[in-house]
């Protein structure tokens, strides 16, 4: 059958993509946790607990996925703050953005009103190292191609509008609105009004604190090997060696595959770790599938251990998912080893437990997770 032959092929494509396999111990293999409603977000809070986001709601674990519980219901969170677990914010119909400090329980308007009226939110986020900075990217309802992003120095009181970008026949999306873990007055963002004359987004950084934008990232070559799409996800800056950072892009669709760059210059130049080239409908061929990447994880005190989490899927809309796992690098991606089955639902995200004792994945299944040594 033409699943079989190409799962079978898969693990021959995936093998001969950048690096080979690693010397990695994997005995152990992923373990279902309780939770299995298709989860799609996963937050590790530097205070200890896990949550996640699901189709049933926010959903919280103290015990690393043993058990879990329901929090904040009747709101749609949408973050979680990474220090403190019990601070939560929300997106709402009528305030835009709610937050909450005690875990759900009271909830506290942070932009209603001018110069908020009409607009809905599209990205919120907050510094690791000030509790009081806030970022929060706003649009028009739909499909919209006008884009606002808000800074906040005083945890939401008060809100300055860093930029405002309009454009036409397209639509606004944010890719990354991350706060730099360890310096206050940068911002790495990734954001654009997207159409299908484009292929690609520039990450893009602020020294202060959102008002001016670089680029930081910005390969604009438009091939289907080319080390640049979508930003994914973005992780480093902190920790052991706070200039690493590891990038993961997803191509767009009608070239397929994806790819992770690192840097071990704070962002000044990027080499390519791992690269899956193909699959997009481009090719018009029905028997070809595309990886893309569904998140990354590391720990900031081994920065050369990585964690990255693809889906395979065969190319078209929708598209048929083929295989999915994860897999890993203890030398910053020079070689890679799978570890355990991979066969786990479509993957969603991937997190480290702040202790480093477990990995987590995301999946239409729920969240499972995978001892680590």
């Amino acid at each position: 059958m033409r699943s079989l032959a190409l799962v079978l092929a898969l693990g021959l494509a995936l093998s001969s993509a950048v690096g080979a396999s690693s010397g990695v111990d994997t005995g152990t293999d992923w373990e279902d946790t309780p939770l299995t409603s298709p989860t799609q977000h996963l937050w590790t809070p530097a205070s200890g607990a896990l949550l996640a986001s699901t189709s049933d709601g926010l959903m919280r674990s103290d015990d690393a996925g043993e058990s879990w519980y329901p929090v904040a219901q009747g709101h749609k969170v949408v973050y979680v703050d990474p220090s403190n677990q019990d601070t939560l914010y929300a997106a709402s119909p009528s305030d835009i953005l709610q937050r909450s400090t005690d875990s759900g329980a009271t909830w506290t308007s942070l932009m209603a009103g001018s110069p908020f009226t009409g607009k809905v939110l599209d990205a919120v986020a907050a510094s690791r190292v000030d509790p009081n900075l806030l970022y929060a990217g706003l649009k028009l309802p739909g499909i919209s191609d006008e884009y606002w992003l808000y800074r906040s120095q005083d945890a939401g009181r008060t809100w300055s509008e860093s930029f405002h970008a309009q454009n036409s026949l397209c639509g606004w999306g944010t890719e990354l609105l991350l706060p730099h873990p360890s310096d206050p007055r940068r911002l790495i963002f990734a954001g654009g009004c997207h159409a299908g004359r484009d292929f690609f987004e520039i990450v893009r950084q602020s020294t202060d604190q959102g008002q001016t934008l670089t680029d930081w990232y910005a390969v604009r070559e438009i091939t289907a090997d080319a080390a640049t799409g979508f930003p994914k996800a973005l992780i480093g800056g902190q920790g052991a060696l706070p200039q690493r950072w590891y990038l993961a892009l997803n191509r767009d669709p009608r070239f397929g595959g994806s790819v992770v760059v690192r840097s071990d210059d704070d962002g000044a130049s990027w080499d390519t770790v791992l690269d899956y080239v193909g699959g997009g409908t481009f090719q018009q061929d029905p028997s070809a599938f595309s990886v893309t990447i569904a998140g990354i994880a590391y720990d900031p005190d081994s920065p050369d251990t990585v964690y990255v989490a693809r889906n395979s899927a065969f190319a078209g809309s929708p598209s048929t998912l083929v295989t999915s796992g994860v897999t890993v690098s203890t030398d910053a991606g020079q070689s890679w080893n799978d570890l355990g089955t991979q066969q786990m639902g479509e993957l969603a995200d991937l997190a480290l437990g702040i202790d480093g004792r477990w990995l987590f994945a995301a999946s239409d299944r729920g969240v499972a997770r995978l001892a680590l040594q």
